[in-house]
């Protein structure tokens, strides 16, 4: 993922004819955020994601672009707004972060006071799954009733242990939402984690799911080499 529309098609078409089926993002993010980094204004922003759809959408077999707000802290309300507005225009997917760390937790309760919790904040967005179909990476600190309401919208965990490990942020209760009938897959978060092999990530997910079996929670068994590799 990055900010750069170009860098984004190239990456597409690179991966084009490798023939993997993948969603591929441009980033979103309009405050606080390094000048470097951060996009000017919620409309140009809205812009830029605008034109990578109208780049992207249909012209690839098997590349989808996916809509992604970098995540709450760093897009403005008009921009989740005006995602939200773009992804039922064309029902896109969306993909961003939830519940990585405590502070960030807290940080989105300060920045969106009337929503129960950070799921919530983003489901008043309407941009956590129900009509769009929505990935959550990390998801280490889901109290219950963030669970409740990814289980009935249907959003799919992206579980990303070693950068979880990496920024000490947690480890994510894996077999809990297996057993909730919550869909979880994995990632390498390569700016958090450092390999991008998902085989790497396959055997991080069941050592820290071991960790969190020993340490956490004795109720919640560790996940299985079948299970990961699935």
């Amino acid at each position: 993922r990055t900010l750069q529309l170009t860098a984004s098609r190239v990456l597409m078409d690179q991966v084009e004819g490798s023939g993997l089926v993948t969603m591929v993002g441009k980033v979103n993010m309009d405050r606080n955020s390094p000048d470097n980094i951060r996009e000017a204004s919620s409309a140009g922003s809205l812009i830029e994601a605008r034109t990578w759809v109208d780049l992207t959408l249909s012209r690839y077999a098997n590349k989808t672009p996916i809509l992604t707000p970098r995540f709450i802290p760093s897009c403005s309300d008009e921009l989740m707004s005006g995602l939200a507005q773009l992804q039922q225009e064309f029902n896109l997917p969306v993909q961003s972060h939830l519940s990585e760390n405590q502070s960030e937790i807290a940080w989105v309760q300060d920045l969106c006071p009337t929503a129960k919790n950070y799921a919530d904040a983003y489901n008043q967005f309407k941009l956590f799954g129900k009509d769009a179909p929505t990935i959550m990476a990390h998801c280490v600190w889901c109290d219950q009733n963030e669970r409740e309401l990814m289980a009935k919208n249907g959003v799919y965990v992206a579980h990303c242990p070693q950068s979880n490990t990496n920024l000490s942020s947690g480890i994510a209760p894996v077999r809990r939402y297996l057993n909730e009938g919550i869909s979880v897959g994995l990632g390498s978060d390569v700016a958090g984690g450092c390999h991008p092999s998902i085989f790497r990530a396959m055997a991080d997910a069941i050592q820290v799911s071991k960790l969190r079996w020993r340490l956490i929670d004795q109720e919640d068994a560790p996940l299985t080499v079948a299970e990961a590799f699935y």
